[in-house]
């Protein structure tokens, strides 16, 4: 409701102070910097949790390393690891309490998820159990696996920074000159929102930075 809410409070405020093309210029705007920043604050989360993730597979390595069973790994790690994983080992746990076993448990619950690696363990865990093996040994590759993706993954956020920083630029540059243009001498953008040519214009700049962000943006997002 928000997305709808913010625009149509943005666009009466500047139509109230300028004129009606700049105000659903920037009245349209407004979803997509909702969008951003819904992006940015998912891809945030998703760090966290995979962070999270290793940091339990450790704990589960270690008590397993120790001499203790799954089951009691999986305590562990609830009980030690942070949220959100914290609580999705509880929820395994609590599934397991009510009569399904440890792998089916585990199964049901992170395949809602959208994190690869914690299906990945789900389904080494089940494996296990069906075949048998050197579990520990097949966790431990799992999670030297993942902290080589992460690391690899720091390696090209900071390679592609200057890329996003152009793709940032590309995209503010234009709309803050026309804003600082507005306030300081309003004639010499005048035309833009006040002829036929200039709304061509204004149409043709918009489809080319649109096109320009979508294209950086591609660009610098490299899947590990």
């Amino acid at each position: 409701m928000k997305k709808y809410i913010v625009p149509a409070a943005v666009f009466v405020i500047v139509l109230m102070l300028s004129n009606i093309t700049f105000a659903l210029l920037l009245a349209a705007s407004v979803p997509l910097i909702f969008s951003y920043l819904k992006r940015k604050k998912k891809q945030t989360a998703e760090k966290v949790f995979e962070k999270q993730f290793i940091e339990s597979l450790r704990l589960i390595l270690s008590t397993l390393r120790s001499g203790q069973t799954m089951l009691q790994s999986f305590e562990e790690a609830a009980r030690r690891s942070a949220s959100p994983v914290s609580l999705v080992y509880n929820d395994v746990l609590a599934s397991h309490r009510l009569g399904k076993s440890l792998d089916e448990a585990l199964l049901e619950t992170v395949w809602k998820l959208q994190n690869e690696d914690i299906k990945l363990f789900a389904i080494v865990v089940s494996i296990m159990k069906d075949s048998g093996g050197n579990t520990v040994s097949l966790i431990s590759n799992m999670l030297d696996s993942c902290e080589e993706r992460v690391r690899l993954s720091g390696k090209i956020e900071a390679l592609t920074a200057q890329g996003r920083l152009s793709g940032l630029v590309v995209g503010l540059l234009p709309v803050a000159l026309l804003i600082i243009f507005w306030f300081l001498d309003p004639k010499l953008i005048y035309p833009l929102f006040h002829s036929q040519g200039g709304f061509i214009l204004l149409s043709v700049a918009a489809a080319l930075e649109a096109a320009g962000i979508y294209f950086i943006a591609k660009i610098t997002n490299i899947e590990v």
